[in-house]
């Protein structure tokens, strides 16, 4: 029976720990907070020497990942690392003294059905452009919760939508391959009551895609989140959140549910070793992204990456 140790217990602690439990795993908690769970341990540290863990897993707020790896670290513990994403809120200098470690962080889109399915067809074609959109009204996101009082409200928290969404950058990554250029033109432009980004328009160049044009924001009231992708021989559209995957006009239906996708990522870190699941290299090159983006912002410049 595997051992999984999950550090932060807000909502996606809570669905992971619910997962691993279906799968038969013995799940103990690392929290601040005092909850009424037998195995729950006031810090990493005590967590790793009394439990004895197979895997951990730090499910808690960006702006925290690093300290928390750093606690990891010194603990002596080298076996598995999950880091829910993104993996940093900025790449800290220091970001190469966990190199020795094996982490990998969970983009669970990676697992989505209509993701895979387009990943299948393009290992044969030439990719020429893509077209990547994602946009929910923050204030919707998270049932009977004030969004005012959220990380996603604040910049310093981790916030805003190039990292709250990164999903989108890590999957074009796994897709095209690792981006080498971006620019980027984003702000806090709407009325939400944020500091954080709100906006994010970037058009990115991949090793095997030239022209790919990025939209990400906080605003859009009809919740939208889709892909178009042209190739030398097709064209393709997968709508995320109608689960439609369509090729050359042609439409079909690939089922998907959200909380399928959580639980094969949680099997295929039992049962697979995680090799499907985002490396901390690629991690780094994703927020290396961001972080570049921003800049690109503020210059009004092309970046290379």
């Amino acid at each position: 029976m595997k051992k999984i140790l999950i550090v932060g217990y807000g909502s996606i602690g809570k669905r992971h720990k619910e997962n691993f439990e279906t799968l038969k795993c013995d799940v103990a908690l690392v929290s601040r907070r005092t909850i009424d769970i037998k195995q729950c341990y006031p810090s990493i540290k005590e967590g790793i020497s009394n439990f004895n863990p197979d895997i951990v897993f730090i499910c808690t707020e960006t702006e925290s990942h690093f300290k928390d790896l750093v606690q990891i670290q010194k603990s002596g513990f080298r076996k598995l690392i999950l880091i829910e994403k993104p993996v940093f809120d900025d790449k800290p200098i220091e970001y190469k003294q966990f190199s020795d470690l094996n982490i990998r962080v969970t983009y669970n889109l990676r697992f989505n059905h209509l993701l895979l399915a387009l990943k299948a067809e393009l290992t044969s074609e030439k990719v020429i452009s893509a077209v990547v959109y994602v946009g929910q009204y923050l204030p919707n996101w998270r049932k009977d919760v004030d969004y005012r009082k959220t990380y996603s409200a604040y910049a310093q928290k981790g916030g805003g939508v190039l990292l709250d969404l990164s999903h989108e950058l890590d999957y074009c990554n796994w897709l095209f391959g690792k981006a080498t250029g971006v620019f980027c033109q984003q702000g806090k432009w709407s009325s939400l009551e944020i500091d954080s980004v709100d906006t994010s328009s970037l058009l990115i160049q991949y090793e095997n895609c030239k022209s790919a044009i990025l939209h990400l924001n906080y605003i859009d009231r009809a919740t939208q989140r889709f892909i178009v992708v042209n190739t030398d021989r097709a064209t393709y559209k997968l709508d995320l959140i109608s689960s439609t995957f369509c090729k050359d006009g042609v439409e079909i239906k690939i089922v998907h549910d959200l909380k399928d996708s959580y639980m094969r990522m949680s099997e295929n870190i039992l049962f697979d070793s995680a090799n499907q699941l985002t490396t901390y290299a690629e991690s780094i090159d994703v927020v290396n992204t961001i972080q570049q983006a921003s800049v690109s912002n503020s210059e009004k410049a092309w970046k290379h990456l």
